[in-house]
C-alpha cells in the first residue's frame, strides 16, 4: 500500500511568530478565511494545525493588509481567489502533529517555501498592481469629472450674476426713464398752469382798458 503524502504542521504561535503579528491578529484572519470556506486542518483540542499553503496564504493577507491597506474582507476574497483549495494535502505528518510537544514543532524557513510559492506570491502582487494602477486610473478620472463639474457650477454661476446685474440695470434704467416721463408730465402741467394764467391775466387787463 502506497505511503499516503502528508505535509508539516505548524504551531499557532510559531506562525505568528514567523509573519511578525500577534496570535489575536492571526486568529482574526483565521476567522476571516474560515468565513469564506478556507479549510485549516485541525488537530487535537480542535486546535488549527498550519500547512505550508496556510502559511503561504498569510503572508498573502498580511502584504494585502498591513501594506496594500486592503480591508480585511477584501483581502480574503483576493487571496481565495488565487488559491486552489482542491489542490490541499488532507494529511499531516504525525513527528509534527499537534499532538507532539512544542520541540517537534521548529518552523519551516522562508526559504523553504518553494519556488511555486514564490512564483505564486509574484503573480498575485501583479494582480494587485493591476487593480491598484485601475483605481489610480479611476480615480483620476473622478477627479477630472469633479474638476468639470465645478467648472460648469462656477459659469453658471458667474451667468446667472451677468443676467442678474442685466436685469437689474434694465429695471434701474425703466424707473428713471418712468421718473423721466413723470417730471415731464409735471413740467407740461405746470406750464399750461402759467399760461393759463397768464391769459386769464391779460383778459383781465383788456377788461380793464376797454371801460
Amino acid at each position: 500500500m502506497p505511503e499516503q503524502h502528508t505535509e508539516r504542521a505548524y504551531w499557532g504561535k510559531d506562525v505568528a511568530k514567523q509573519l511578525g503579528i500577534g496570535r489575536s491578529t492571526l486568529t482574526k484572519w483565521c476567522l476571516a478565511l474560515e468565513s469564506q470556506e478556507y479549510p485549516f486542518v485541525r488537530g487535537e483540542n480542535n486546535s488549527r494545525a498550519f500547512t505550508e499553503q496556510d502559511i503561504f496564504v498569510l503572508k498573502h493577507m498580511k502584504e494585502l493588509v498591513q501594506v496594500r491597506s486592503l480591508t480585511l474582507d477584501t483581502a480574503v476574497n483576493v487571496v481565495l481567489s488565487r488559491v486552489d483549495l482542491d489542490k490541499r494535502t488532507g494529511g499531516v505528518r504525525e513527528e509534527n502533529s499537534l499532538s507532539q510537544t512544542k520541540n517537534s514543532h521548529a518552523l519551516q524557513p522562508k526559504e523553504q517555501l518553494g519556488e511555486q510559492a514564490n512564483k505564486g506570491m509574484a503573480l498575485l502582487f501583479q494582480h494587485i498592481e493591476a487593480m491598484a494602477a485601475e483605481f489610480t486610473a479611476m480615480k483620476q478620472e473622478l477627479q477630472d469629472i469633479k474638476a468639470q463639474n465645478e467648472y460648469l457650477k462656477e459659469a453658471i454661476r458667474n451667468q446667472e450674476k451677468q443676467q442678474a446685474q442685466i436685469e437689474y440695470d434694465r429695471s434701474n434704467k425703466e424707473s428713471r426713464r418712468d421718473e423721466q416721463l413723470m417730471s415731464l408730465v409735471r413740467d407740461m402741467q405746470e406750464t399750461k398752469k402759467m399760461i393759463a394764467a397768464t391769459e386769464e391775466k391779460k383778459s383781465w387787463i383788456a377788461k380793464l382798458f376797454s371801460k
